[in-house]
């Protein structure tokens, strides 16, 4: 098992470009191969939006990062 933990800093008052990545993402996550979930957390005062996702590998966790990336838009 692996885990990544992602942190995302985009200021007060930007909760739905928070939901928005999150919403971009979900389904790219859950079609990865050797994705096993995600919990998003969100402090919306300061801005701060994370997530801690669970990979079977750190293998697949590279394999999925590859292809994510360059679709973060913000």
């Amino acid at each position: 098992m692996y885990a990544e933990h992602v942190m995302l800093k985009l200021g007060p008052g930007m909760r739905s470009a928070g939901e928005k990545i999150a919403d971009q993402f979900a389904p790219l996550l859950r079609a990865a191969k050797g994705f096993k979930g995600v919990t998003f957390f969100a402090d919306y005062a300061a801005g701060e939006y994370q997530g801690l996702v669970l990979w079977e590998s750190k293998e697949d966790y590279e394999a999925y990062k590859k292809v994510a990336a360059p679709k973060l838009v913000v």
